[in-house]
C-alpha cells in the first residue's frame, strides 16, 4: 500500500459525515431515500450532509485544507482512492469513489 501524505486525513474528517455511526438520526432520514450510486442522488447527500456540515464546523484555513487534499485526491489513481477510501471511509456502498470526490469538491467549491 502507498504511504499517503498526512493531509489526506482530511478525508476522514470530510467523510465522516457520511458514516452512519457519527450521524444524527435527523441526517440519516435527511438520506435514508437516497442511493450513492446514481449522481442526482449522490449530489443530494453531498449538499445535504457534507457541504452543511463542513461549513458549519469549519474555517476558511481548514476549508482552504480540504481544497487542497480533494485536489490531491484527483490526481490518485482508482486502486489509490480504493485504499484511501479503505482508510478513512465509514461507506463502502459507492462505487465509482473518484467521482465521488469529484463531486465533493464540485459542491464545495464550485457552487452555482
Amino acid at each position: 500500500m502507498k504511504k499517503f501524505d498526512p493531509e489526506f486525513k482530511y478525508m476522514g474528517s470530510l467523510l465522516k459525515f457520511i458514516d452512519t455511526e457519527y450521524m444524527t438520526k435527523e441526517d440519516y432520514d435527511k438520506i435514508e431515500d437516497f442511493d450513492y450510486n446514481i449522481e442526482e442522488d449522490q449530489i443530494e447527500i453531498i449538499r445535504r450532509l457534507i457541504v452543511i456540515g463542513i461549513n458549519a464546523q469549519y474555517n476558511d484555513f481548514e476549508l482552504d485544507k480540504f481544497r487542497h487534499v480533494l485536489g490531491m485526491c484527483m490526481d490518485l489513481s482508482e486502486k489509490e482512492i480504493e485504499e484511501l477510501f479503505q482508510m478513512y471511509s465509514p461507506c463502502d456502498d459507492i462505487l465509482d469513489k473518484k467521482g465521488f470526490i469529484n463531486n465533493i469538491y464540485k459542491e464545495l467549491f464550485e457552487p452555482l
